[in-house]
């Protein structure tokens, strides 16, 4: 089942107030997760990794431990590009990039894996979202603070990176938050969270960066924005 992108967070997790680089990602009736993966001070522009699910109509991107708080750092976002072998509805190539206008050499940033990421059956894993804490069968558990849940995977492959939830972990609302490991001693970004079964109470699915870095994400990264007024104006 896709993650529904407007409910749900991490579950059993705790509170997360380190990796400041994940933030969430407003649009006109939804929130997701997301990881500030890039920026360009000298433009002040930034490039936010999340899931293509979440970008029908992306609007803002608030940094800050409780996305509630009072004190929090606004992005506009500029545009948004999804993999183009995105399916609605589907899991597979759950990835889009989100540019936004703001970013200063005070924004922080969690890389993505760009090479081997060694993430195998067994290897260690942190989700990282904000959203409820429950899972979405239940009712409470509204929450708006940024959460972590570490766990091992129980399987990997060219897509997918795949964890049981029956402990604990993600949920509706962590869509497009990163799962982060250590890899080659440097916490980089290695899925991006996608979709989970049996009410968040099943198998968590997240997309593997690895798969697409080379073949996409790398040169939507490294695109040059058209300049244009509008741009100058946002930035």
């Amino acid at each position: 089942a896709a993650v529904d992108s407007a409910e749900q967070p991490i579950i059993n997790g705790q509170l997360d107030t380190t990796r400041q680089a994940v933030v969430a990602l407003f649009g006109n009736n939804s929130v997701c997760s997301g990881t500030i993966v890039q920026t360009d001070p000298n433009r002040g522009i930034g490039w936010l990794l999340t899931a293509a699910h979440c970008v029908d109509d992306p609007q803002v991107v608030i940094q800050g431990n409780d996305y509630n708080g009072r004190t929090v750092v606004q992005y506009q976002v500029i545009d948004a590009v999804a993999h183009p072998a995105y399916d609605d509805g589907a899991s597979s190539y759950d990835f889009a990039i989100v540019r936004f206008a703001g970013a200063s050499r005070n924004t922080p940033v969690i890389p993505v894996a760009t090479g081997a990421d060694g993430m195998r059956r067994g290897s260690s894993v942190t989700s990282v979202g904000y959203g409820r804490t429950t899972p979405s069968d239940q009712g409470g558990g509204d929450n708006s603070q940024r959460r972590r849940f570490s766990t091992t995977l129980d399987s990997a492959n060219d897509l997918f990176l795949v964890y049981s939830l029956e402990a604990g972990g993600l949920c509706s609302g962590d869509s497009g938050g990163p799962v982060v490991a250590q890899v080659n001693g440097q916490e980089r970004v290695v899925g991006v969270h996608s979709s989970v079964t049996e009410e968040c109470r099943g198998d968590g699915f997240s997309g593997r960066v690895s798969g697409v870095y080379t073949t996409w994400m790398r040169g939507i990264l490294a695109g040059q924005l058209e300049e244009s007024c509008e741009l100058c104006q946002q930035i």
